[in-house]
């Protein structure tokens, strides 16, 4: 599951987050864009922009599948590089015991970084 926002990078380093279940609108008006959702509207001159893009941000992992892995054994290992919990031949580990942080899964080809909120 993940969460998608609407970044609005200003060139002075301010960074507005606006989440998509917020349901943004963006419109230019004149030299002004106008960002509104059902809670806020906001006037923003272009020129005080440096950039608007576009995040998804992961919010959930409950648990690593290994079901595209034939052969070999998966490993998860925590931001320090201590081996969590491995698994193998398209098996899953459950995340829910796990502190929330970032894991690296590794499998025989692929390498996954994922964030546990």
């Amino acid at each position: 599951m993940a969460d998608t926002f609407l970044n609005v990078c200003q060139k002075d380093g301010t960074i507005v987050k606006y989440a998509f279940a917020d349901k943004p609108v963006l419109v230019y008006s004149g030299a002004n864009v106008v960002i509104s959702t059902d809670i806020v509207s906001v006037e923003y001159p272009v020129k005080e922009l440096s950039k608007i893009t576009f995040e998804e941000i992961q919010t959930a992992i409950d648990e690593v599948n290994d079901s595209q892995n034939d052969e070999g054994q998966s490993v998860v290992y925590d931001i320090r590089g201590r081996v969590v919990a491995t698994f193998s031949n398209r098996g899953y580990v459950s995340l829910n015991s796990f502190p929330r942080g970032t894991y690296i899964v590794k499998n025989n080809s692929t390498i996954y970084k994922i964030y546990k909120k």
